[in-house]
């Protein structure tokens, strides 16, 4: 199977994993206050960050490790490795996170109950540090089919677990399936990463464990870097809100409603990192020239899908959204929602980079680099922003500071793989699609007008139909559509 269309399977389970997400979380906001819902975002911050801090970078490393592993027993081996060497740094940030969540409640609304949900989050972080490793195992070994299905059903999983306790419980209701849902995704994950071993528990050594802990570590250290970057630069405006403006939680829950549906879009760049790590790092180390071909081809028609839909979200949302969401005060989201979409496509693409292109041809400065631009831009910005602009809308500047710093790192990025590797991924075609993308949300960001929106979305589709068939996605959707159903329509 082609590389594009393990892609778009990968991103079928994706989306409807999404899909799932999106019903549960629809559920929650409009049966939770703001004010709930502002410091659950506040909490999923905190978490994030400490999270993150835990994590490494081991997933990636071991994924790209496991790859290219030429038995089963190395493959243990690296598992074992990564596996204890995940434990004993998550310990630490787990301790802390549950002695010192009284310190870190402390400026909400209920420090008491906020304190409670950060420690029933520091003992999930204990199965949530296993998660990634297991991932690695499947992802490695290239058992997509496992992993899409899986992905799936514990999306379905999730929403028969979250729905009643919230409904019920409401608050503490969202942290007892927040605990549930990861302990069986521990249990089930944990099972079909040891079957896809053939459950073969081989003796390691020490010089085992120094020869795969350097291999690892060398992907991995950077991997934890620009985790750290992005978490902070996509958590950033939620914790600036609350701990330097001192912003009432209803206030945050308007920009986490932006960023919940922003971020939806990262359905396409997780779907195809899924893929691309392991095998762009066995392209890469086969043939070269072979890789920048590959590369080329499939990140072409992925900007198409990615830009694309990113523009009809940004535009069509004003429409959507009051449909399903009963509080009004998510209403003031939507004038953000463009520009949180504008960081959600830039990131998104830094994504890709990252799995498909940094990481496998192990230019690591690259990438830390244009990670912490992003970082540095965008903390700088939401400064500045607000001391010249004390008394405008908060939530507009911190969406702007954002969406500049994912941009200027996305350009950066463009500009180190064409130095770097000689990869040139933007030409004039897609500059133009690009372009008239933006053109098309920016008419509709100043319209509003149903009818308006609804006529410019229809040219906008028949212009995406011709670039999609200039580059083949049109016979690849085709393909795909016979390859389900077994049978020719045509």
């Amino acid at each position: 199977m082609s590389l594009l269309k393990t892609q778009s399977i990968s991103f079928i389970s994706r989306f409807t994993a999404m899909i799932l997400g999106i019903v549960q979380s629809l559920f929650i906001v409009n049966i939770l206050t703001s004010t709930e819902w502002g410091a659950i975002r506040i909490i999923t911050s905190i978490a994030s960050i400490v999270g993150t801090s835990q994590a490494l970078g081991l997933t990636s490393g071991s994924t790209r490790e496991i790859s290219q592993a030429k038995s089963k027993k190395e493959v243990f081996k690296i598992f074992f490795i990564s596996f204890l060497v995940r434990l004993f740094i998550s310990l630490p940030f787990i301790l802390y996170l549950f002695f010192f969540s009284n310190s870190l409640a402390s400026k909400s609304s209920n420090p008491a109950l906020v304190s409670w949900a950060l420690r029933i989050v520091a003992i999930t972080l204990l199965f949530q540090s296993s998660l990634g490793i297991f991932n690695s195992v499947l992802a490695g070994l290239r058992k997509f089919k496992i992993i899409f299905t899986y992905q799936a059903l514990i999306a379905l999983f999730s929403v028969f677990v979250y729905i009643p306790l919230v409904y019920f419980l409401r608050f503490k209701g969202f942290y007892y399936a927040y605990l549930l849902f990861n302990m069986t995704s521990f249990v089930i994950l944990g099972f079909l990463a040891f079957k896809s071993m053939g459950f073969n528990f081989e003796k390691t050594t020490l010089t085992d464990f120094k020869r795969i802990l350097r291999a690892i570590f060398g992907i991995s250290l950077v991997v934890y870097i620009v985790k750290i970057a992005f978490t902070f630069w996509r958590e950033g405006p939620v914790l600036f809100m609350n701990y330097i403006l001192n912003s009432p939680e209803s206030l945050v829950a308007i920009f986490g409603f932006a960023m919940f549906y922003s971020t939806k879009l990262m359905v396409f760049s997780d779907s195809i990192t899924d893929v691309t790590l392991p095998e762009m790092s066995k392209k890469f180390g086969e043939n070269k020239e072979e890789f920048k071909k590959s590369y080329i081809k499939n990140y072409k028609q992925t900007f198409l899908i990615l830009t694309s839909f990113s523009a009809i979200a940004a535009s069509l949302h004003y429409f959507i959204l009051p449909l399903v969401i009963k509080n009004p005060d998510y209403y003031k989201s939507f004038t953000i929602i463009p520009f949180t979409i504008l960081a959600i496509w830039s990131y998104s693409n830094l994504n890709l980079f990252k799995s498909s292109i940094f990481i496998p041809a192990k230019k690591l400065m690259p990438l830390v680099l244009s990670y912490f631009l992003m970082l540095f831009v965008s903390i700088i910005l939401m400064f500045f922003f607000n001391f010249v602009f004390p008394f405008s809308n908060t939530l507009v500047l911190l969406a702007l500071s954002i969406s500049l710093g994912s941009l200027v790192s996305y350009l950066l990025s463009l500009y180190l793989i064409k130095k770097y590797l000689n990869i040139n991924l933007i030409d004039m075609y897609l500059f133009i699609y690009f372009i008239m993308s933006i053109f098309y949300v920016y008419s509709c960001y100043l319209s509003q007008k149903f009818s308006y929106i609804v006529l410019l979305t229809f040219f906008y589709l028949l212009i995406s139909l011709y670039f999609y068939k200039k580059q083949g996605l049109l016979k690849l959707v085709y393909a795909l559509y016979k390859k389900v159903f077994k049978f020719n329509i045509l």
